[in-house]
């Protein structure tokens, strides 16, 4: 139980890092949703065959010759495989998260045939790979497929699609996820809202754009140098050059 901890703290640590930018956000509008933290390991501990327990006590009993069985958790006779699908599923994402996206699916495949369910994660990932390609439909299909598996999107799930579909010039689909992730009680970061907005500047939907970019201040969140980018070129193909002005002033203010 301490070993997985400990593998599972290091794990945290580097996706920290390694996704922290989400390569700077998009790499203007090509984001591989690389910031937030994430259980790159396995399911969640709730999700983990009803979780790890609490770690044995150490206390003896009076005697001072054995530690009480009481304290300790019994271990169940799978959870040796489950530490082995984990570091399975570990070694597939690292392999998914380069992939092109259709080695991705692939690895998805491959690992459902070999007894390895694919976790949200892997998921996540394997759409990312998707929205790097413009392949919005696949990355819709893999959203599909992964709650009929019973897994739960998270905020980098919902993402990865949205991005996708933003790509794809989909700005009503990528409206429809947000709304649908808040609908799940997930709430929406820069990155998301700046994917949505760029999606509606795509369609020609300057006024979504403004909307969605007041939306995003009354949640408290800062707009950013991408986000103001795509509400600019959203006013600007709407034809609203002064408040394309505007907007490019405000956005100097802001630094």
């Amino acid at each position: 139980h301490y070993a997985d901890e400990t593998r599972r703290r290091d794990e945290n640590i580097h996706h920290r890092g390694a996704w922290n930018h989400r390569q700077h956000h998009f790499a203007h509008c090509d984001c591989t949703f690389n910031r937030r933290n994430y259980d790159g390991g396995g399911p969640s501990r709730s999700q983990h065959h009803g979780g790890w327990g609490a770690p044995p006590s150490n206390r003896m009993h009076g005697s001072g010759i054995a530690p009480s069985m009481r304290s300790r958790p019994s271990n169940p006779p799978h959870s040796h495989a489950s530490a082995q699908d984990q570091q399975l599923q570990r070694q597939y994402n690292a392999k998914i998260k380069v992939a092109h996206w259709t080695e991705a699916l692939r690895l998805l495949k491959e690992m459902r045939q070999k007894g390895f369910p694919p976790n949200v994660f892997n998921y996540s990932c394997a759409i990312n790979r998707c929205a790097k390609g413009g392949k919005w439909q696949c990355a819709l299909d893999l959203l599909e497929e992964m709650r009929r598996c019973g897994l739960v999107p998270n905020e980098i799930t919902y993402s990865s699609v949205i991005h996708a579909c933003a790509k794809g010039d989909e700005w009503q689909r990528a409206l429809n996820l947000l709304e649908e992730m808040r609908r799940c009680g997930l709430v929406p970061d820069v990155i998301t809202y700046s994917s949505v907005i760029h999606a509606c500047a795509k369609g020609d939907e300057w006024q979504r754009a403004l909307s969605l970019l007041d939306e995003m201040r009354r949640c408290g969140l800062v707009p950013d140098e991408i986000t103001y980018s795509s509400v600019i070129n959203a006013c600007a193909k709407g034809g609203e050059s002064q408040r394309a002005l505007n907007l490019l002033e405000e956005m100097r203010r802001c630094g």
